[in-house]
């Protein structure tokens, strides 16, 4: 019964110890299985990532060619409006000049006029005097 006692025993110790691989192997296979799952997590997130970058990228692109648009847009209504102003201006300069041109043909033909008034009082008196 010692010897049955003794194997019985020595049974037990190679079945814990076979059990015991077992549960390492599982835990191992888990360990494994779990790693991998991780890293295609990981890559999934990363082309996620990568893919909102791309995205972020062309919206900004786009944003930065609309805001061209509308930079070129305002530059050409300021010259616009500047070349309207010039205009503007370069009639009234024209317009002042007329007004100053009248107003000097108005002053030289009242003095024409004084003048020739004055020449005819003069003539006058000089035929009563003599």
């Amino acid at each position: 019964m010692n010897v049955q006692l003794v194997n019985v025993s020595i049974m037990k110790k190679v079945l814990m110890s076979a059990a015991t691989i077992v549960m390492m192997l599982a835990a191992v296979s888990c360990g494994n299985n779990a790693q991998k799952k991780a890293a295609k997590e990981t890559e999934k997130a990363k082309t996620e990532v990568v893919k909102e970058a791309d995205k972020a990228a062309k919206d900004a692109e786009k944003a930065a060619k609309e805001a061209d648009k509308a930079a070129e847009k305002a530059v050409d209504q300021a010259a616009k409006d500047a070349d309207k102003a010039a205009t503007t201006v370069k009639d009234a300069a024209k317009d002042a000049a007329k007004e100053v041109g009248q107003a000097a043909k108005d002053a030289a033909t009242q003095k024409a006029v004084e003048g020739i008034n004055n020449a005819a009082d003069a003539a006058k008196d000089a035929i009563k005097n003599k």
